[in-house]
This record gives C-alpha cells, sequence and structure tokens, in this order.
C-alpha cells in the first residue's frame, strides 16, 4: 500500500525514522482500528538510519483531565489490531532488534497517560544497512544475545555466582536453572562433541555457540551445591519440601521392594531433614513489589465497593473515585506480572500471588466493609441501651420497643391499634423522651428479685393498672428467682444484630426502673383497699337487707296510704257538693 493512500496519523507512522509519540485522542473506534492496521500490517524499512531500533509510543488515555478525549475501547482496538498484523505482547520488551514485532502496554503515573508501546517489525535490509552493512553477526542464532541462556554460558565464575544468589534465591528456582542449563546448554554441547569426534564438521552458528559457552559443567555444580546447602540450612517452603520428601520416599519404596535391608544413611539423613523442615517451612518470599501493590490495594478497596453498588445513585465525587478504579487495577496487574521470579514455575508463582492477596483482602477488605456499614448506618435506626439482666451480664435492648406513660388507649396506656402504628412506624417520631425513659426488661427482673427476697411468700403475678409507669406481661417467677418475659426472651435473640447506644443514661435508667417498681407496688395496694371495701359493702348489705323491707312497709302504712285516703275523701266530698248546689237551683227554678 502506497504512503499517499494511508490515513494521515498512520502515514507518519510508517515514515517515522526514529522513536516518536502519536496521540490517538480524538479519533473514533473505527479510525483507530484503522490506522493501527495500516500502519503496522508491513515490515519498517528505516533505510540507512543511524538507530538501531525504533520504539512507536501511542498514547490511549490520560486521567481525569483529559479522559473525555480519548475513545474507551482505544487500548483494546490497538492490542486487538497489532495481535491481528503479528505482533505479540511482552511485558519485558526493549528497544533493541530482537524485540522487534512486541509491543507491551505502560501506564506513566508522572504524566498521567497510558500508552502502548510498539517495536515495529523492521525489513532484513535496514538490520544489515543499521549494522554496517554485513548480514553475519559475531552472535550464534542457536543462542540470542539477550537471552537468558546466552548470559549464563558467556558469563565467568564469579559473575555466574552472584547471579546465582541474586536471581535465584528459591530452591525452585535453582531447580528450573539446572534444568535450563542442561537442556540448553549441556545437551547441545555434548551433541557437537560426538559430531567433532566422529569427523563431521560444524556450522558457523554451531562453531559460534560452542565457543561462547565457557565452563558449564563448574556452572552447573555450583548450581547443585547451592541447592543441597538450602536443603541443609532447612530454606525450604512447604510445597518444596513436599516435592523433595515425596522423592525420598518413592526412592525409600523402591529399595524395599527390591527387598535391599541397608537403606543408604545419606538418604535416611535427608529424609529425617525433610520431615523436620515439613514441621516448620520457610514462609513464601514477598513480591518484588508488594509494597507498592499494598498502596494501591489501600486506594482500590473503598472505590471496589462503590462500583459494586448497583443501581445505589452516587454523589458526584464518588462517581469521579470510582472511575479511576479500572487504571488502578491494570497498574495492579502489571505489577504482579514484573513481580515474577526469573525461571519462577507457575504453581510457585500463582501460590505467591493468592498468598499477597489473601493479606490484602485481610488488611484492606475490612476497611471497605466498615465503609459500607458506616454508609448503611445512616439516620431512622433503632436506639439501643445497654443494661443489665438478673445474671449481671450486660445486653443490648432496642429502646424503641417499650411503653412511654400516658399514652395511647384506657388510662394512659397504648391500645392494640396504638401498638400495631407504633410497631410500624418506629423511630419516624424521634421522640427523645421515649428512648430515654425506655423500659428494660432485665432490670423490672432485677428489682422483682430484689422484692421477692424482701417477701418470699409472695409468689402472685403483678399486673400493670393505671398509675404504672410501663406494663409487664407475662411475668413469672421460677424456682431460681429469675424472671422472664417474651418481651426479654425476644431481645435476646437479636441483641447480636442491635447496636450499643453510646448515650445510654444509666443513672437516669435506674431511677425510671426504680419508679416503675415504687407504681406497681402502689398499684397492688389499691387493689387490694379496694376488693377489701367492697367486701365489706356486700356484708353490710346482706346484714340491712331486713331492715330496708321493714322501714318501706312503715313509710307505706303512715304516709302513703293515709295521702291516697284524704285525696279520695277530697275528691267524693267535692262531687257529692256540687251535685247539691244543682239540684236546689232546680227547686228554686
Amino acid at each position: 500500500m502506497a504512503t499517499s493512500e494511508l490515513h494521515g496519523l498512520a502515514a507518519n507512522i510508517r515514515t517515522a525514522s526514529e522513536s516518536e509519540v502519536f496521540d490517538l485522542g480524538n479519533l473514533p473506534a473505527t479510525t483507530i482500528s484503522q490506522v493501527i492496521e495500516d500502519a503496522f500490517s508491513q515490515e519498517f524499512d528505516l533505510g540507512q538510519s543511524d538507530e538501531s531500533m525504533i520504539r512507536i509510543t501511542l498514547v490511549v488515555g490520560a486521567g481525569k483531565a483529559n479522559r473525555s478525549k480519548y475513545d474507551p475501547s482505544a487500548l483494546k482496538l490497538v492490542t486487538t489490531a497489532l495481535n491481528a498484523a503479528g505482533y505479540s505482547n511482552d511485558s519485558a520488551a526493549s528497544c533493541i532488534f530482537e524485540c522487534a514485532g512486541f509491543y507491551k502496554f505502560q501506564h506513566d503515573t508522572g504524566k498521567n497517560l497510558k500508552t502502548v508501546v510498539v517495536f515495529p517489525k523492521i525489513s532484513t535490509s535496514s538490520t544489515n544497512a543499521s549494522k554496517g552493512g554485513d548480514a553475519s553477526t559475531p552472535y550464534s542464532s542457536l543462542l540470542p544475545p539477550d537471552s537468558l541462556e546466552y548470559k549464563i554460558a558467556v558469563s565467568t565464575i564469579p559473575l555466574f555466582t552472584n547471579m546465582l544468589k541474586a536471581k535465584f534465591p528459591s530452591w525452585s528456582q535453582k531447580r528450573s536453572l539446572l534444568m535450563l542449563v542442561d537442556t540448553e546448554l549441556i545437551e547441545p554441547l555434548d551433541e557437537f562433541d560426538a559430531s567433532l569426534m566422529k569427523g563431521g564438521l560444524l556450522s558457523p552458528d554451531q562453531n559460534k555457540f560452542y565457543e561462547q559457552c565457557i565452563s558449564l559443567s563448574e556452572k552447573k555444580g555450583l548450581i547443585k551445591d547451592a541447592m543441597s546447602q538450602q536443603v541443609n540450612d532447612e530454606k525450604l517452603t512447604a510445597s518444596e519440601v513436599e516435592f523433595l520428601l515425596e522423592q525420598v520416599t518413592v526412592r525409600v519404596d523402591e529399595l524395599h521392594l527390591q527387598k535391599q535391608k541397608n537403606i543408604p544413611i545419606a538418604l535416611q539423613e535427608r529424609q529425617a531433614i525433610l520431615r523436620r523442615i515439613a514441621k516448620n517451612p520457610l514462609p513464601l518470599s514477598p513480591l518484588k513489589h508488594q509494597a507498592t501493590l499494598g498502596k494501591l490495594w489501600k486506594q482500590a478497596a473503598p472505590l471496589m465497593y462503590l462500583s459494586n453498588t448497583g443501581a445505589k445513585l452516587l454523589s458526584p465525587s464518588e462517581t469521579k473515585k470510582a472511575g479511576h478504579l479500572q487504571d488502578i487495577l491494570n497498574e495492579i496487574s502489571d505489577l504482579e506480572q514484573s513481580s515474577r521470579g526469573l525461571l519462577e514455575d507457575d504453581e510457585s508463582y500463582e501460590e505467591r500471588i493468592q498468598t499477597y492477596r489473601r493479606e490484602m483482602q485481610q488488611r484492606y477488605g475490612k476497611a471497605a466493609g466498615n465503609q459500607k456499614k458506616s454508609r448503611g448506618a445512616g439516620g431512622g435506626g433503632a436506639s439501643s441501651s445497654n443494661v443489665k439482666n438478673s445474671t449481671g451480664k450486660s445486653t443490648i435492648t432496642d429502646t424503641n420497643k417499650f411503653h412511654t406513660p400516658h399514652t395511647g388507649g384506657r388510662m394512659g396506656w397504648e391500645s392494640a391499634k396504638d401498638k400495631k402504628k407504633k410497631k410500624s412506624g418506629q423511630n419516624k417520631g424521634g421522640d427523645i423522651f421515649s428512648a430515654m425513659m425506655a423500659d428494660s426488661d432485665s432490670d423490672e427482673s432485677d428489682d422483682d428479685e430484689e422484692d421477692d427476697d424482701d417477701n418470699p411468700d409472695d409468689t402472685s403475678d403483678v399486673e400493670t393498672s393505671s398509675t404504672g409507669i410501663t406494663s409487664t406481661k407475662n411475668l413469672k417467677v421460677g424456682n431460681s428467682g429469675k424472671t422472664t418475659t417474651n418481651a426479654s426472651s425476644k431481645k435476646k435473640k437479636n441483641r447480636n444484630k442491635k447496636k450499643k447506644n453510646k448515650n445510654n443514661d444509666d443513672a437516669f435508667l435506674d431511677a425510671a426502673v426504680a419508679a416503675n417498681v415504687k407504681a406497681a407496688k402502689e398499684a397492688a395496694e389499691v387493689k387490694n383497699k379496694t376488693s377489701t371495701s367492697n367486701a365489706k359493702v356486700e356484708d353490710t348489705i346482706d346484714d340491712g337487707s331486713s331492715n330496708v323491707i321493714a322501714l318501706t312497709l312503715s313509710v307505706i302504712t303512715e304516709y302513703i296510704i293515709p295521702m291516697i285516703l284524704a285525696v279520695l275523701t277530697w275528691f267524693v266530698t267535692t262531687l257529692l257538693g256540687n251535685n247539691k248546689s244543682k239540684n236546689k237551683k232546680k227547686k228554686k227554678a
């Protein structure tokens, strides 16, 4: 494809003759994919450039100040297009010809930019020209100069000894190094020696490989000695001890199957040492960047909680914070990958990663949980008080479930409807007095036990009256002297689910409870007096019932009957007098 037919940005990338930075901001998704495909689908021709290699840096994201400038999927689009063009991801790639065709992701925390660094594929003619026009190199294609095998092969004994201590600290890494030396260096050399012994000739690459390898047998011996010394020093992790102990056990079993009575003493000593180490293995070494990872997880923990709030609306500040989560997680992933040890096997690396993540979860997971509790513990929560029951133990009870004086229905007590309303609408009124005057059934139990000690013969149930402040339902006295109520049993079941009220005034509650008990005693006395007076009235009525009958008869005979006779006499005389006057008038006429 001609350069003139390419997109303007793609043409600029392909004509770059030195390391440059290209910004993908304000480009739509389709344009980003097309630019990457056009720019990197073919090899770069550097011509006679003095640069040995170039890097192309693509800016795909930025911090909160310029985040809106970039497409959210820019990173994914770039990496997908590069993979389609035959490029591979390598976080350890550097600006050398051997890394041509690789790319890596970087987060520049100083500039707050997210970039993809691409090391383009270079044409062969350009590579030769940059190296002086000679296609031949002093290195063998069998042993790349930047490979670990090359460093091991050409290093001197003192340098290799320092490398062994610094780069391969664990026993498993030394074991992997020993296998690498055997398979990649010593075995090819043995084959070359065998070919030379038969009179054969080596190719130029084979000859260079043969010449570059220095003291491989002595280096192999150093690795074995370091591994043995680490076992004797008991510096093995649990997985390493398990692997070695299994090997020794299999060897001992084979000797038993061969019916050998004398097992080598060295093997027995090794088995004893491994069993001793298994009881107290060496802890896993921390990750290389564990301190930095801890700081990042500390920032990520509350943001992960915010992102998991679901449909809950977030404040503007919380939304901004949640937007940084993906950047932090990407940086954590990069640091985790770069913390992998040299030649560390997958099992050991995964075990170290899981151990460090559990530590981060224990350290910073609680912080997110506490934030969740604090966000969910807003206003309107039930108030609670810390009171003591009959056994002297402190229990947490809900003060909003107690009665308040002179509220509700008859005689100042709550009616059934009011109780239902109060139960459905707890904490809405915010009645401070009702919270402070909360009645604790456990405290009443203590006071009732004191009363029972004063009056041991009194085991009758206490009932509420109009003069009481609180109501105690189904109060029973057991053989142990303890009092229990239905309400208190429910509170005991839920006491671990409620919070302790920090503003509890114990002295005031004790006074309120004492007042309740006193009121209950007065109510009992009033009831007794009323029942006594009623009994006296009934006796008086029974004794005087006969006197009432006699009194009634005397009144009838002495007053009522004479009055009735007088009225009748008057009526008769009046009627007869009128008749006589009429007769006289008729005679005169």
